[in-house]
């Protein structure tokens, strides 16, 4: 819940362009990921070194209250937050209706809602509705009479009903009551936007551009559609744009963790493989060491040919998760592309051990055997795996095996 708040209120504030590395980056990011990991005081004090390297106050005064907010010190929660208020205002009242209803001031509680929703920075309806701190005061007149207000337009409340169908993958549904609009009228931005990302969802790239682009013509200062269109140039190949814009992206909301992800990936698509790792370290600092995250950024690394920091990233993967089959294979692959065939011949022994046994892995070991030369050993191998019913080891077999 505090990651998703920060980087929506990061991408409310705006910086100067032309983009370049902000150096309290990455003591900001590590002050999130400490609070993510319920480290608190470690979080004052990664913050403290960012605001000593030019963190604004803005920043500075929603990351401490919902911080104090997820740490239960409601007080200081309440202050940083008004303090955030009152330099633009509506953007700390969503935290403030949190912390009135927590302190049981119902009242109040929904004098900063109505703020929150008559300012620039409303949310979609659901987020309020679905608030945990908020549940409370559903019983409560004033909640009932704040929702009498007519807060969202008709457009609003359409797309609000398309996130909900493509969040249930109904992308079907969602496509054809879009189609319908777009037949009569053209389509606002906002809901071009989302037709591109459902397009993006179902794997057609070109579409999802083409949409993308057609939104941005409309709004090109939106960073959530720059960095869509980002994303889905990276799917058909095309690094250099992906790379100009999330480059964009970030110029406008610099705080987003995604966004360094999607830079690290453009980097190492077109070469530039020292600034894919610093980009993509910087994106761990604040996600942590998530192997997941680590190794589809592997897999990257290793489309791009960079087989030595790919190696150097799979074993981060697997000092951190042990028992995974599919990073032992992909180090194997790592190993049998740079002659490592014994380090190989260990690794797809791993995957064996881990998973159920399938003649592919038995396969690439009998070849990774073969290579260093323990041809009675790949035999074993390529027996095994044409035993399992594959083709091309029957044919090994065949050819090498008596």
């Amino acid at each position: 819940m505090f990651r998703f708040f920060l980087a929506f209120f990061a991408s409310l504030l705006v910086v100067g362009s032309g983009y370049s590395q902000p150096v309290y980056l990455e003591s900001y990011f590590q002050a999130l990921n400490s609070v993510n990991e319920k480290r608190f005081g470690e979080a004052l004090e990664f913050l403290n070194q960012s605001k000593a390297s030019g963190l604004p106050e803005l920043d500075s005064y929603l990351f401490l209250g919902n911080l104090y907010l997820e740490k239960g010190s409601l007080d200081e929660a309440e202050a940083n937050f008004r303090l955030a208020d009152a330099q633009k205002p509506g953007i700390g009242s969503y935290g403030l209706a949190k912390v009135c209803a927590l302190t049981q001031r119902d009242s109040i509680a929904c004098i900063w809602l109505l703020r929150s929703l008559n300012s620039s920075y409303k949310l979609p309806q659901n987020i309020y509705l679905r608030d945990n701190a908020l549940t409370r005061l559903e019983s409560s007149l004033y909640w009932k009479n704040l929702w009498n207000g007519d807060y969202y337009s008709k457009n609003e409340q359409f797309e609000a009903d398309l996130d909900y169908l493509v969040s249930k993958e109904n992308y079907g549904e969602a496509l054809d009551l879009l189609n319908e609009k777009g037949a009569k009228h053209r389509l606002p931005h906002r809901q071009q936007a989302i037709l591109a990302r459902i397009y993006y969802l179902q794997q057609s790239y070109s579409a999802s551009v083409e949409n993308y682009s057609q939104a941005i013509k409309r709004s090109s200062r939106n960073s959530d559609y720059l960095s869509g269109r980002a994303k889905a140039y990276l799917m058909v190949g095309k690094f250099g744009k992906a790379l100009d814009d999330i480059q964009q992206a970030l110029d406008i909301d610099h705080l987003n963790l995604e966004f360094y992800f999607i830079k690290a990936k453009a980097n190492a698509g077109i070469g530039n493989a020292d600034q894919s790792r610093s980009d993509f370290n910087l994106f761990l600092k604040a996600y942590g060491d998530h192997p997941d995250a680590i190794f589809e950024y592997v897999e990257l690394l290793q489309q791009g040919g960079f087989n030595m920091e790919a190696l150097r990233q799979i074993n981060r993967c697997i000092l951190l998760k042990p028992d995974v089959a599919k990073y032992y294979l992909s180090r194997a692959t790592i190993y049998m592309k740079t002659n490592s065939y014994k380090y190989a011949v260990d690794d797809y022994a791993m995957v064996l051990d881990l998973d159920p046994p399938k003649a592919s892995i038995y396969l690439q070991k009998g070849y990774a055997r073969s290579a260093m030369g323990d041809e009675q050993g790949a035999c074993i191998d390529y027996k095994k795996a044409a035993s399992m019913g594959n083709l091309d080891a029957q044919s090994m077999v065949a050819r090498n095996c008596r």
